[in-house]
């Protein structure tokens, strides 16, 4: 498990579930266990293409409330990806978007 995390094929919040599973079914190499959680790595342009698209979705919201929309945008974005890529990583990334939509700029 810790190779997968150290190899980033997981994110840390995935390791409570990948346990769980594994305890149940210690014959299950770690690959099948994250297999079958659906634990897939997500990469950085998968992760950008989501925020994107649940910033979009959020758009009035973040105009009429700004960065305070954070935790909302970031819920609904983690819903999706926990354990796929580090959380870190997705407030980044969500910051960046919402901080975009607010000023008007890509980048």
């Amino acid at each position: 498990m810790f190779r997968f995390l150290s190899a980033k094929k997981i994110a840390k919040e995935a390791i409570p579930d990948v346990l769980t599973v594994w305890a149940n079914e210690s014959t299950l190499e770690i690959d099948l266990v994250v297999q079958k959680l659906g634990l897939t790595a997500l990469g950085i342009e998968e992760l950008e293409s989501l925020v994107k698209t649940i910033v979009e979705q959020n758009q009035e919201l973040i105009k009429e409330r700004g960065m305070k929309t954070f935790a909302a945008i970031m819920g609904d974005v983690m819903k999706e990806v926990r354990g796929k890529i580090d959380g870190k990583t997705v407030s980044a990334v969500v910051k960046k978007e919402i901080q975009a939509k607010l000023t008007g700029t890509r980048q």
